[in-house]
């Protein structure tokens, strides 16, 4: 391993060479790969007009499945060092690197032939340069895509703000032009769109779960009612139906009825009889005094005392 390091140093200072007997002006300029989740199956390499590889990256891992590898294993073509992360999915890498001005030539390529469709732009911006100049290459599908650019050393204006997705460390006058990140980490992005809820386009499922698969929630409990079979109409998974006393449940205990009614004194559901103190069947509010109330053959009597 430092064997190999120090050939790829030696080589990196005599392309730098090269490249910077052409010319003493140098540019600062910061490269930055979006990719999806076969980032160790790309490679990217940046040439100047002689054809010498000045920048650009590599994986250790290709042709072996990125669940091989880690960020570890991405490697400057020349010896200088990436640094690479994992933003809402998608892979970020960066390189920033001071290059003479020129005109240089970009070749992106994905293993499996179908770009870098699933990062979070859909392989739009999937290369961009910052520093004096604004650049960017898309790689929506296949194998391989180019481009050129042309770096220049004279300041003009730019965006001067450091903390701007786009600083221009070149730029001496902001001319307006500064855009940041959204809370997706995408530059100039418009954020979370209205419905989602984060930036992955999940959305607040039946009992507000971020990307749950909760469809609902009948009684808002919090509690999800998702049912494997059919909801009776009683709101039930798989229940029996209205087959109860009062349809979907019992008449409580204590009452007669399902409007809620008690039996009175004499026993009438929802009557109004208090009393019945001589448990006759006659409501002692109606009851005459004097007599006493009976039946012949079925027909209540009063007979007198």
């Amino acid at each position: 391993m430092i064997l190999k390091n120090s050939l790829l140093t030696a080589l990196f200072i005599l392309i730098s060479s090269l490249a910077f007997a052409q010319d003493d002006c140098a540019v600062e300029v910061t490269f930055v790969w979006t990719l999806d989740s076969d980032w160790c199956e790309s490679w990217c390499k940046i040439e100047n007009s002689m054809g010498n590889l000045v920048a650009g990256y590599f994986s250790a891992c290709q042709n072996q499945g990125c669940a091989a590898c880690d960020l570890d294993d991405l490697y400057g073509w020349t010896g200088q060092s990436m640094d690479a992360i994992l933003d809402n999915g998608n892979y970020v890498i960066t390189q920033t690197i001071i290059l003479p001005d020129g005109d240089y030539t970009v070749e992106i390529h994905d293993g499996y032939g179908d770009g870098w469709s699933d990062n979070a732009t859909g392989g739009i911006d999937a290369f961009t340069i910052s520093g004096n100049i604004d650049y960017s290459i898309d790689f929506v599908n296949g194998f391989t895509t180019t481009g050129q650019f042309t770096l220049s050393c004279e300041p003009g204006e730019g965006c001067t703000d450091e903390i701007a997705c786009n600083y221009d460390s070149n730029a001496v006058i902001d001319d307006g032009s500064c855009l940041y990140f959204d809370e997706c980490g995408i530059c100039d992005g418009s954020g979370i769109p209205a419905g989602d809820c984060d930036c992955l386009g999940n959305v607040l499922d039946a009992i507000g779960d971020c990307g749950g698969d909760c469809t609902v929630d009948y009684d808002g409990d919090g509690i999800c009612d998702d049912c494997p079979g059919e909801i009776d109409e009683c709101g039930i998974c798989n229940g029996p139906g209205a087959i109860y006393g009062c349809g979907c449940t019992e008449i409580p205990a204590g009452d007669c009825d399902c409007n809620g009614n008690i039996l009175d004194a004499i026993g009438e559901c929802g009557g109004d009889c208090d009393l019945d103190l001589n448990n006759n069947g006659v409501c002692d509010d109606e009851e005459v005094l004097g007599c006493l109330f009976g039946s012949h053959n079925g027909i209540p009597i009063a007979q007198e005392l």
